[in-house]
């Protein structure tokens, strides 16, 4: 029964609650991570491992069901922890592919089309599945996570075993320094060195922490959403996701095509006008059941959104950061993108329990998107600050040179 509660919450504050504790746990944890992978020789073994206890945790989450639903929520918020961690290493070798502005647009459209693509066609095969063998929700949601464990297990391996190679520490601990300790202080100096010498990359950090808590917010909200107040079917959200990942790839080419022909922060505001558009008409015309038939519209527009922006933010990142410090800073954009990720749900939770409209907590998300916009529009020229960091890494060049010595 929705209208009762469970452990004081209402169940459709569940998916934003563990939401919630996610980006919390997330935002608490990943500076440790960043300094193992940056101060140890064992950046692909923390690869390996986190993709390997996900694939694990993926396959004990094929016992969801009414009463282990509980056990399943705490797994996700674990599942959560080694996702990020593993995000962290993969930043670190992708930050190594490519300095230049206009080659890291082109790598990163062209991953976010490879992540939509196999997405789309993990969402086919569970919804075909679904249908052949008439699952129920619970049914459904163990046919997910059988398919998720085996194709993890499958790709891991090859990547983790063929693909990865080891890599020596970015930075080696000076004399004083603690592993615990270190990736907390030095998130607090790296802060402080951006706010004082580097203004642009600062305001982009905030546009990205706002930004990036909005569109992962998004996905637990819409979810929420679709079931408990438009009253959809398993098979009905998975259709919604399927057009949502579908449209993610023309959006990550809409992107690049923006990002080449004016810049990337140019399309970067364009997109977060189009996501403030999108989410406001969504909750004026999405306002019950009879109204679900709109929402394979809106998951066309949030896919394309979604595949447009974050490629966006990754390049323009990369693009202004040291080059002999971009393992260091990858961990610092990660923790960039989680350090608020728990704000948006809690937002969402505080109103769905207050009753307010759910669909003026979804509207609750522009407030995100519109300070991302703001900053993006303080941020001043993208172009004239991505050349004045080549200018400054050439004249550090030298220098780095000389102390290595």
């Amino acid at each position: 029964d929705c209208n009762e509660r469970v452990f004081g919450m209402k169940p459709s504050s569940l998916l934003t609650n563990v939401a919630m504790l996610s980006g919390f746990f997330a935002a608490l944890t990943m500076p440790l991570v960043g300094a193992i992978v940056d101060h140890t020789r064992f950046r692909k073994q923390v690869g390996a491992w986190s993709a390997g206890f996900m694939s694990i945790i993926m396959g004990a989450q094929t016992i969801v069901g009414p009463n282990t639903w509980l056990y399943v929520a705490m797994l996700q918020v674990v599942g959560s922890f080694l996702y990020n961690t593993h995000i962290v290493v993969t930043y670190a070798y992708t930050s190594e592919l490519s300095k230049d502005p206009v080659v890291q647009t082109k790598y990163n459209s062209y991953f976010f089309v490879v992540l939509y693509s196999s997405i789309l066609l993990f969402m086919g095969e569970v919804l075909g599945l679904s249908i052949i063998f008439h699952a129920d929700n619970v049914g459904t949601a163990r046919i997910s996570q059988v398919l998720t464990c085996i194709t993890t297990v499958i790709f891991f391996s090859i990547a983790w075993t063929s693909l990865f190679t080891d890599r020596p520490p970015a930075r080696e601990l000076q004399e004083g320094e603690w592993l615990w300790t270190t990736g907390f202080v030095k998130v607090w100096r790296t802060f402080g060195e951006i706010s004082r010498n580097q203004p642009q990359l600062r305001v982009l950090m905030f546009s990205i922490m706002c930004s990036e808590a909005a569109t992962a917010t998004l996905v637990s909200i819409s979810t929420t959403y679709m079931v408990h107040f438009l009253d959809m079917n398993s098979v009905e959200v998975g259709i919604a996701y399927f057009f949502i990942l579908t449209m993610g790839i023309p959006g990550a080419k809409l992107g690049e095509t923006l990002a080449l022909r004016a810049s990337p922060r140019i399309s970067a505001i364009l997109s977060l006008l189009f996501f403030i558009t999108v989410t406001t008409l969504a909750a004026f015309i999405l306002q019950g059941p009879e109204h679900k038939q709109y929402m394979t519209l809106f998951g066309l527009l949030w896919g394309i959104g979604l595949g447009w922006l974050h490629p966006m933010n990754t390049t323009m990142f990369i693009s202004l950061t040291p080059t002999h410090s971009q393992t260091e800073y990858m961990g610092i954009y990660n923790f960039t993108q989680s350090i608020i990720g728990w704000l948006p749900p809690l937002v969402f939770t505080v109103m769905n329990e207050r009753g307010v409209a759910m669909n003026l907590g979804l509207a609750s998300l522009n407030q995100f998107f519109f300070l991302a916009f703001l900053f993006l529009c303080l941020m001043g020229c993208y172009e004239d600050r991505s050349e004045e960091s080549e200018e400054k890494e050439t004249n550090l060049a030298p220098r780095a040179a000389t102390d290595g010595v």
